[in-house]
């Protein structure tokens, strides 16, 4: 009987493929099994095997599979399971959630490569001179990559002149698929075993002295580290240590003096400190970790109220010590890699070598790498895993606890591509299908998070007191309005903040600023006729960089040189209008230059180790200011830092989002938290030209209570989360009319079937990104109505939506919980 294996492919299809193997082949494949499989006319994939079946599949001509790439699977059973949800509940196919759970080098690629046949031989004036050039450079090379051979002839494409060359028969092409992922080697250099005879060693140091000292200086280094490392020593050390160059090793290897070999080497590299015991709790920290306790034993999900400052981290030390006890290892999520890099340096001085880390900024070959120690931990030592949102796709042996910190951050949820799932939700689910327990901590919990907890649904922990006594910090609104009126303000800053300031400085603390907007203005205008400079791929403004002198569109990464002259009326009187941390900097260097100002946005953090730079320079003392966006209020721990000042509240709590308010007291409560976190009483001053808004009371008083039941009221209201479930379908497309019909035929499909729930549809604030003009239909599902119902119903409507001949070239995307 013929066998077939269901394949999912790394592609946006709304099904997996069957192929054809052989009965040997399928008493090998397991679920979570790569193999390679044609696809199309020419193209070939990696592939995840899901299950082999003998049911012959109907509508299409099943292929036969190329070849089995892993002894193992490399995907486990939970993944899959896990994998299956995250499409079923966010509407996205099984490739985008393979392709966003595995490194890409885990993902072979093919490449077409050309092959010159020297059999055929063809007359080159019979040909084009383009077609000619192209034949002389394959005979001479022999084999080469399409993309090789289009750099060598200066074009951007050459398939029409391959498919005229490959039907004269004079060349062929071959599908090589390539595997990305490369083991990690050093170079290191031990004695040859010759001379660890003492005569010979004495004779060759003899002959090194009468002529070649650089030689024997060398080989002095290697002895001293050698009986330091207790093994062979890494070429780069030696020569760095001896000061030599590579010439003098080279020679000691040509002599046989010295054997010089590559090693295989892991680059999550241990690190190697002994860890230190846990800390003692406070009487409140005990309470509450007695009560997240309970709450695992009612198999629930525990919501960790803790205010800032409170002592979270190390409830999570404690919880992740006990999980060790038992064998198990943990998970941590993190909303930034700012925060993880603080995180790392405090939990690995409790457990050293068992913390280890996955995120973005990693290179390919790391993150490959700790896939694969994920899926097979080297001995039996447990381990806690921190990262961002993609951690929750890895591969976890012997789970046994999840934490998700900071629960509430925004940065949990994937907008694109897709899948757009929401880590958090992501690991709630994990939790339940592994049974395993969970922890979700916040000082601002999330209002759908904290409505779950009100009622039952998760155990409600409540940590409300600063850790060591520690008072909370003093919240002062300045009202803008007042110092403009009496001139107490200088440029940005208010005359209150820049006391303040002072007065820290002089004492020898530290100061964070915050402005949510990078850049140095939000956008360069003629005061003569006020124009502003735009992007010319989407409808928003041009980002004023001073420091680089660039105008930069913060969406598709349009970027022009700054203008001398209005290109409307050729004025030169062009000026910056908002403001952004790049200005704040700035005007904070002006008014203290001798001290030292730094900046923490997108724009000062794209380098793998920026975020450690910073962060390293505030600890050691060597940053007194900190200018910076959202980013400060990521959870970090600064000890000396006594004051925080946010530039504006308004442009926060005006923003177009029913969530504007609750994030904005998310947001200035997180902020507000970074200040006095040692015994030195903090201070928060936010300039705001509404002082009496709601949200800023609270943040004041720091009341989450009332700003919850606030914000409860209106939600109920207005039937927004969590009293309803939001889907928003998006559509692109850069011919605005088509766009336009697109939206209107998607928005009455769904009322017919939806009834009042569809909103839209509409154009969002910003209504063409990358050329492409965006409309949105949002669709609101009341917590009564058949979710599962619904979902399909929507499925089935795009597929006929799909099938629309005007609408193919039309970009559609579903987000659920669109929030």
């Amino acid at each position: 009987m013929t066998h077939f294996v269901e394949v999912i492919l790394p592609l946006n299809l709304a099904n997996s493929f069957s192929y054809r193997i052989s009965e040997r082949e399928a008493s090998f494949i397991q679920p979570g099994h790569r193999v390679t499989v044609p696809f199309g006319k020419t193209s070939v994939y990696t592939g995840i095997a899901l299950e082999t079946h003998k049911e012959h599949p109907r509508g299409y001509r099943v292929k036969d599979i190329e070849e089995i790439l892993d002894v193992e699977p490399i995907v486990t059973e939970q993944q899959l399971e896990l994998w299956k949800w995250i499409a079923d509940y966010y509407m996205c196919s099984l490739g985008m959630v393979m392709k966003a759970s595995l490194p890409s080098t885990l993902l072979l690629e093919s490449e077409n490569y050309l092959q010159y046949n020297p059999e055929v031989v063809l007359d080159y004036d019979d040909l084009k001179p383009r077609e000619a050039e192209l034949l002389a450079i394959m005979e001479s090379k022999g084999t080469l990559q399409v993309r090789q051979a289009a750099r060598l002839m200066q074009r951007k494409s050459v398939l029409k002149l391959v498919a005229r060359l490959v039907d004269l028969g004079a060349i062929s092409t071959l599908q090589v698929v390539k595997e990305k992922y490369k083991v990690k080697v050093q170079k290191y250099v031990m004695l040859d075993p010759h001379y660890s005879d003492e005569d010979n060693l004495s004779n060759l140091l003899e002959q090194l002295s009468k002529g070649a000292h650089k030689q024997r200086d060398l080989l002095m280094h290697l002895f001293t580290l050698s009986a330091r490392t207790q093994g062979p020593v890494r070429s780069s050390m030696l020569l760095k240590e001896a000061k030599a160059g590579r010439g003098s090793l080279d020679k000691l290897v040509q002599m046989g003096v010295v054997v010089e070999q590559e090693i295989e080497v892991d680059r999550i590299a241990a690190y190697g400190k002994q860890p230190k015991s846990v800390k003692a709790l406070s009487k409140a920290q005990s309470e509450a970790l007695e009560q997240i306790e309970e709450g695992f034993k009612e198999l629930k999900p525990v919501l960790l109220h803790g205010i800032t400052g409170s002592g979270k981290t190390e409830i999570y030390v404690e919880l992740i010590k006990r999980t060790f006890a038992k064998g198990k290892s943990a998970l941590y999520l993190l909303p930034e890699i700012a925060l993880t890099t603080q995180l790392i340096e405090r939990l690995k001085v409790y457990f050293a070598d068992q913390v280890l880390v996955y995120h973005s900024k990693m290179s390919l070959q790391e993150r490959t790498e700790m896939y694969y120690r994920m899926l097979n931990p080297p001995g039996d030592k447990p381990t806690v895993l921190m990262g961002a949102r993609s951690c929750v796709l890895l591969p976890i042996r012997d789970l046994g606890l999840i934490i998700v910190d900071e629960e509430h951050e925004a940065s949990y949820k994937q907008f694109d591509p897709a899948p757009r799932y929401n880590a958090r939700d992501t690991a709630v689910v994990l939790a339940t299908q592994r049974k395993v327990p969970i922890v979700l901590g916040s000082a601002t919990p999330a209002i759908e998070t904290y409505h779950a907890a009100r009622q039952g649904r998760y155990k409600l922990v409540e940590l409300l007191e600063r850790f060591n006594d520690a008072q909370h910090p003093e919240v002062k609104l300045i009202n803008l309005k007042k110092a403009h009126f009496k001139k107490q303000m200088k440029g940005n800053l208010s005359q209150e903040l820049i006391d303040a300031m002072e007065r820290e400085f002089i004492q020898g603390k530290q100061v964070l600023i915050l402005q949510n907007r990078r850049g140095f203005a939000p956008l360069l205008e003629c005061n003569t006729c006020g124009n502003a400079s735009e992007c010319p791929n989407c409808d928003v403004g041009l980002t004023y960089h001073k420091f680089s002198q660039h105008l930069r569109c913060h969406y598709c990464g349009y970027s022009i040189s700054r203008p001398i002259y209005c290109a409307v009326c050729h004025s030169t009187d062009l000026d910056a209008k908002g403001v952004g941390t790049q200005q704040i900097e700035q005007e904070v260097q002006k008014l203290f230059p001798d001290r030292k100002i730094a900046r923490m946005d997108l724009d000062t953090t794209r380098g793998k180790h920026n975020y450690q730079r910073l962060i390293t320079g505030v600890e050691r003392g060597e940053i007194d200011c900190l200018v910076g966006t959202q980013m400060l209020a990521k959870g970090l721990d600064f000890k000396n830092v006594t004051l925080v000042g946010v530039i504006n509240a308004d442009q926060m709590l005006f923003f177009p989002d029913f969530r504007a308010t609750e994030r904005s007291f998310q947001l200035l409560t997180q902020v507000s938290g970074r200040a006095g976190r040692a015994q030195d009483l903090g201070e928060v001053l936010i300039q705001t030209y509404n002082p009496d808004h709601p949200v800023l009371q609270e943040v004041k008083t720091l009341d989450y209570a009332r700003m919850f039941q606030r914000e409860m009221r209106e939600r109920e209201q207005y039937a927004y989360p969590p009293f309803t479930r939001m889907i928003r379908v998006e559509l692109k497309h850069m011919d605005y009319d088509i766009t336009k019909k697109a939206a209107d035929w998607i928005a009455t499909g769904l009322r017919n079937g939806l009834s009042d729930d569809v909103i839209g549809p509409a154009q969002p604030g910003i209504s063409r990104v990358r050329n492409r003009f965006v409309w949105q239909v949002v669709i609101k599902l009341s917590r009564k109505r058949n979710q599962k119902a619904s979902k399909f119903l929507i499925r089935r409507l795009i597929k006929s939506f799909e099938a629309v001949g005007m609408f193919k070239k039309v970009r559609q995307s579903v987000d659920v919980d669109a929030y």
